[in-house]
C-alpha cells in the first residue's frame, strides 16, 4: 500500500503542476485523505495519530524513508508552481533569496508533516517502532 500512496502522491504533483491548480483546497483533500487512512490503521489512539509521545526519528529502516519521502512530496504539492515561476524568470539575484526562503519552507513543512502525520504511517503492527516512553 505505500508504494501506491507514493505514487498517488507523484501523480498529484504532476496534475498540479500540468493543470497549474493553484488552490489549497486539492492539497487541504489530499491530506485528509492521508489522515484518515492513518487513523484507520493505527485505531482511535490520538496519540498514535499524531505521534505526539517522543519517537525514534531514525532513517535508517526503508519504510522510514518511504514516509519522509510521501511528506516531502505532500509538501512540494503546495509549493510546485513557484519553483515552476522561479525557474521559467530564471534564477536572478534578487529571486534567489525568496527561492532559497522557499524551498527552506517547504523543507521544515515536510519535515513537520513526516513527525506528526507520515511517521508510522507504513507500519504493518506499530509495535515493531517502539516509542521512547515504552
Amino acid at each position: 500500500m505505500k508504494y501506491n500512496i507514493i505514487f498517488g502522491l507523484v501523480m498529484f504533483n504532476v496534475l498540479i503542476f500540468i493543470y497549474k491548480i493553484e488552490s489549497i483546497v486539492p492539497f487541504l483533500i489530499v491530506a485528509g485523505l492521508l489522515g484518515l487512512y492513518k487513523g484507520t490503521q493505527t485505531g482511535p489512539d490520538f496519540k498514535k495519530i499524531f505521534n505526539i509521545h517522543k519517537v525514534d526519528l531514525s532513517l535508517k529502516e526503508s519504510t522510514t524513508r518511504i514516509e519522509l519521502l510521501g511528506a516531502l512530496l505532500v509538501s512540494l504539492s503546495t509549493d510546485i508552481l513557484l519553483f515552476k515561476y522561479y525557474f521559467n524568470d530564471g534564477i536572478l539575484s534578487a529571486n534567489l533569496f525568496y527561492l532559497v526562503f522557499q524551498v527552506l519552507y517547504s523543507f521544515l513543512f515536510g519535515l513537520f508533516m513526516f513527525r506528526f502525520l507520515f511517521l508510522n504511517m507504513f507500519e504493518e503492527s506499530h509495535n515493531s517502532r517502539k516509542s521512547m516512553n515504552q
